[in-house]
């Protein structure tokens, strides 16, 4: 289409001839635009979030209480029961220790042979039994 057509004229000779057409609002203007947040209210409040968090809390840290009781319970027993065995470890150590050095003293004297009697041979023989 032409501009003579649209505007029912038959030609400008500038653009400033042509009539002002410019949108505007319909009357009675536009429709009120919506634009505030309706969320409706689903789920707990947040004192109800923060009090549930709170007692899950609670009761994770009163369990972690009651671990710490059981196994310091196992711990006091285990550390009595090493305690209770203690003299006769200690026996046996000393044991095992008086013989080696009885062996050593020998061997180091090994120079004379009456002193490879059967009781000397016996005692290292033992001494090699004991683990």
């Amino acid at each position: 289409m032409t501009e003579s057509m649209v505007r029912n004229k038959p030609g400008m000779a500038s653009v400033k001839d042509m009539p002002v057409l410019q949108d505007g609002p319909p009357p009675g203007g536009f429709a009120p635009v919506r634009y505030a947040r309706r969320i409706p209210n689903k789920g707990p409040s947040a004192i109800a979030l923060f009090l549930t968090t709170f007692g899950a809390f609670s009761w994770g840290m009163y369990q972690v209480g009651q671990g710490n009781k059981v196994r310091r319970a196992l711990k006091e027993e285990k550390i009595a029961a090493r305690s209770a065995i203690l003299p006769m470890l200690q026996a046996e150590e000393d044991e095992r220790y008086s013989i080696d050095n009885v062996c050593h003293f020998h061997l180091s004297l090994s120079s004379t042979k009456d002193m490879r009697s059967l009781i000397f041979v016996q005692i290292c023989q033992r001494m090699e039994e004991v683990p």
